[in-house]
């Protein structure tokens, strides 16, 4: 097999070519698209909904027509109803979708922003064509599709020769519009080799404030959708390379500022899984003398799969070359009797180089650096001090949609004398709006680079800062909403914290009153689902700021989020410093509004003379996390959504609450030096420093009193920090430190920051199978949006090649069950059950058809990691579950959830139950919980 070595070899084919070329397949894409619309939604609602909404299933198949004569309920048209309607896409692919006969200003007027967010379903064909010659050798190979699908959120491709029963497999489109974002290998059904195979295309396409903006802003009131949408034919069988996957770090010096790099690789084999044996750098002497990569283990690359190679860079001397020739060694795993010989990809990285000392002259010097996260590597730019380091680092979280490696980026912040800045990617340009695994990445951006300067031989030797110190934490617009979050969920960790032109959370910027679900669901299971976003809400968890340094910034006139947003967060925090009025507020929280001041404009922070001010005093703060001003007369309260991703606050931690879903609140308060009252809320275990007491006296002298009873401290004397737990009403113990770690809870969005690549596990022989084909399109979203790694096993591989990080299992009812199922749930952890083509939960059987369940369970051998279960009693439920998979923020999905054929039309009106586990993984509806039985 010959291996491309650089993009893959494409057939690219002209979308609107009226004859096919006589010698290859061609595909031709109909120009002209039916328009059915809009429908009002709220944002990521379409992951509840069909995203064919509104035909029903009769609709689309066996036979997909347009009926001019029927029309359909909307509440945006004058009158109620919408037809169909038509829009050609242009040349180029793309394609402007607009409603202007609907009267959106009369709309805004009282629903604002959240008028405009509707809904629209686009249909055309498609229509593949063979070779003139079916005994041609383009013939032998049967093409796979690669598609781009710019800004929309969901496509697919429906075989004209389908029945009933057939249940359309929806893609998750580039809703963001990642540049980086490999396009997507789908393979298509048994072409015919002597005529047209003509497919339906449905697309899903939704307006989205965050994404197209307020059309104000550009002098119209009429919002327009904005999709490029173009496909190609590809006949390969090899692995390429995907260099916009790439992840490379600088060389300072002739050395890499970093210890891994990431090497983007695509199977364009529709039916062959590669394994990557070894990689190595193809210069005998260069890899002798100076640099050599090592791959850890044996990687494997699943069918029309892109993956990012993590290679660990080992370094003995410095490198000068621009350009690094590299040989990657693959074998066939099909090939089970091991009669082919390896195949060997020959590829190159280039390389960018800088010395040191013209870094201290480069106005701008923007390093690249790479470390590993989650399984994968990440990138951030690093901008070095002018001087010597010896103050704190200043981490950065740039806005949705901003690349790190865009020009402007590095101006962000004015460079510092003192400091480093580093701008963390949040592992993709809009991330997980800086929650989950991006806010993983923000926490672990100055550590990293701390690591890094200590292994450099440039700057081991220079002064620097602690790797486990605090650092200063900036961020603008989806990084300014993204500061208030890590800040406030891990308030010792963040000296200081500068937000600007933040949005408080996503349900406040754009309200959702348009909700279609909300027409149809129980309020209790409203609840519920809320809960599962309850993480997300910043001014539910502003308090834990309180004793902070805090400026925050706001242009009066900005366009893109309304300044309410910010005033309203500091009217929070300043309530809660009011509230405690205590010695603790030895902090600040001030706040400037620029007025006239949009959104951004150049030299943003350099042109607020407070902001330079307050950089200029943050980084001089202690970077002692124990340094926190505490003692007696302080008292505070800290709010906790979900422990795992919540820190400590002045040294008090909660470690696991009573009620999962429910906020979780200690309020401390040092009566005298010898003295500390707590009192809790929904807590069920947590610690404190026992070495702030004992500062002021012994054990004896000390005393804490937790919900009006004293607890006896002598047990602690060896154990720092105490842990405390609850075992009554108003009871409480001393446990020791090494007590093992609770079950992590939360909302299912949680299992997406994973120690390790994430492994997804699909029935045995299920190579042309429903779960492949879904292994498949989850594995390219979470690459997409948040660009984890993934790997797709079969159940009879899965136990020995699971590894650390989060696991999904998939099963489609009982054509397609997973017989990993009993091995990995059968300790009973939670209270589902699965068989083939049926779910039991506590219990009660659910067989009915078209349902769908996803469900959260603790990692069978590994505490603190989480297995996900995509399950269905059949494809249709199986599919409707997989909609549901949080890759995106604002989709409420908590610990379970079940869900029926209605949530096609009524959204989560159609979700059967759902709820959080207690905290033994069983459920009581007692406590957050709710089913339709």
């Amino acid at each position: 097999m010959a291996l491309d070595t650089s993009a893959s070899t494409q057939q690219v084919l002209s979308q609107h070519d009226a004859a096919p070329r006589p010698s290859s397949w061609t595909a031709r894409l109909g120009r002209d698209w039916d328009v059915l619309g809009p429908f009002p939604i709220r944002a990521r609602e379409q992951h509840l909904l069909s995203p064919a909404f509104p035909l029903q299933g009769s609709e689309i198949s066996p036979v997909f027509q347009r009926n001019d004569t029927k029309t359909w309920s909307t509440a945006l048209t004058d009158g109620g109803l919408v037809h169909w309607s038509d829009v050609v896409q242009d040349d180029n692919g793309h394609l402007s979708v607009s409603f202007p006969a609907v009267r959106w200003e009369a709309i805004r007027a009282t629903e604002g922003w959240a008028a405009l967010q509707h809904h629209a379903l686009l249909h055309t064909t498609l229509t593949v064509t063979p070779p003139a010659s079916s005994d041609s050798q383009d013939a032998t190979v049967q093409p796979h599709l690669l598609v781009n699908a710019i800004q929309a959120s969901f496509f697919a491709f429906l075989p004209r020769d389908r029945d009933a029963s057939y249940v359309p497999q929806w893609h998750a489109g580039n809703i963001y519009a990642y540049p980086r974002a490999p396009k997507q290998a789908i393979p298509l059904p048994a072409l015919s080799l002597t005529e047209e195979t003509t497919f339906d295309v449905l697309l899903s396409a939704d307006y989205e404030i965050r994404l197209f903006g307020d059309p104000q802003s550009r002098g119209s009131e009429l919002p327009i959708i904005e999709i490029d949408f173009s496909v190609e034919l590809e006949q390969e069988d090899s692995v390429s390379r995907e260099r916009q996957l790439d992840v490379v770090p600088d060389f300072v010096d002739g050395f890499a500022f970093g210890d891994v790099l990431g090497l983007g690789l695509r199977n364009a084999d529709s039916a062959t899984t590669w394994e990557v044996l070894s990689i190595r750098v193809a210069d005998a002497e260069v890899a002798s003398a100076a640099l050599s990569l090592v791959q850890e283990r044996p990687v494997r690359i699943a069918p029309l799969q892109s993956r990012v190679l993590a290679v660990k860079i080992e370094q003995g001397i410095l490198l000068a070359v621009d350009e690094l020739a590299i040989e990657v060694e693959l074998r066939n795993v099909n090939d089970v009797a091991g009669t082919a010989k390896p195949s060997t990809l020959r590829t190159t990285l280039s390389l960018r180089h800088f010395d040191s000392v013209s870094l201290l002259q480069k106005e701008l010097p923007a390093l690249s650096a790479t470390h590993m996260l989650g399984g994968s590597p990440v990138q951030m730019l690093v901008i070095p001090p002018t001087h010597e380091s010896n103050a704190l680092p200043i981490v950065y979280l740039h806005g949705a949609g901003v690349e790190i490696d865009m020009p402007d980026l590095p101006t962000s912040i004015p460079r510092q004398p003192h400091s480093w800045i580093t701008y963390p990617s949040g592992r993709t340009s809009w991330g997980f709006d800086w929650h989950g695994p991006s806010a993983r990445h923000a926490l672990s951006a100055a550590p990293a680079l701390a690591r890094i300067l200590a292994s450099h031989p440039t700057f081991s030797s220079r002064p620097s800062f602690a790797e486990d110190g605090r650092f200063v934490l900036v961020g603008h617009s989806n990084g300014g909403q993204g500061a208030w979050f890590v800040a406030a969920r891990n308030p010792d960790r963040v000296a200081a914290v500068m937000p600007a032109a933040a949005y408080m959370k996503s349900q406040a910027y754009i309200a959702w009153s348009l909700e279609r679900g909300a027409h149809y669901v129980d309020p209790i299971l409203g609840a519920v689902l809320k809960a599962s976003m309850t993480g997300d809400d910043n001014d539910l968890l502003v308090g834990n700021l309180v004793g902070k340094k805090v400026l925050a910034l706001h242009g009066g006139a900005d366009e893109n989020v309304p300044t309410w947003h910010t005033r309203e967060l500091v009217s929070v925090l300043r309530n809660w410093a009011s509230t405690n009025s205590s010695d603790t507020d030895t902090g600040s929280v001030d706040f400037v509004e620029m007025p006239g001041k949009p959104h951004w404009y150049p030299d943003y922070f350099a042109r607020i003379p407070e902001a330079l001010d307050f950089l200029e005093t943050a980084v001089r703060l202690s970077p002692d996390v124990s340094s926190a001003p505490v003692g007696p007369g302080s008292k505070w309260t800290m709010t906790v959504a979900w422990p795992h991703e919540s820190g400590s606050m002045y040294g008090f931690r909660v470690l696991e609450l009573e009620v999962p879903g429910r906020l979780a609140r200690l309020t401390v308060e040092w009566t005298n030096s010898y003295t500390v009252k707590i009192k809790t809320s929904n807590v069920r275990s947590f610690s404190f420093p026992l070495g702030q007491l004992l500062a002021a006296g012994t054990i004896e002298e000390s005393q804490v009193v937790v919900d009006g009873v004293p607890v006896p401290l002598r047990a602690a004397s060896g154990s720092l920090p105490v842990i405390l737990s609850k075992t009554g009403t108003r009871s409480w113990e001393i446990h020791p430190a090494s007590r093992s770690p609770t079950r992590p809870v939360g909302p299912v969005s949680h299992a997406l920051d994973t120690a390790s690549t994430i492994t997804i596990v699909v029935p045995n022989d299920a190579h042309d199978s429903q779960c492949r084909s879904a292994a498949l399109r989850l594995s390219n979203a979470l690459l997409t949006y948040l660009a984890l790694d993934v790997q797709i096993v079969s159940a009879a591989d899965a136990t020995a090649r699971v590894e650390n990080g989060t696991t999904i299992v998939l099963s489609a009812g009982e054509d397609e069950f997973n017989d990993y199922i009993p091995h990995s749930l059968g300790d009973g952890a939670t209270p589902f059950s699965i068989e083939p083509g049926k779910i039991t939960l506590s219990g009660y059987t659910i067989d009915d058809p078209s349902t769908g369940a996803l469900f959260a369970h603790p990692h069978t051998g590994r505490p603190g990691s989480r297995t996900v279960y995509v399950v269905g009693t059949d494809a249709s439920g199986f599919e409707r579950a997989l909609r549901l998979f949080p890759w995106r923020t604002g989709i409420p999905v908590p610990e379970w959830i079940v869900i029926g054929q209605d949530a096609d039309s009524m959204a989560a009106g159609g979700v059967l139950g759902a709820g959080f586990w207690d905290r033994s993984g069983s459920m009581d509806q007692q406590y957050l919980a709710w089913t339709a039985w």
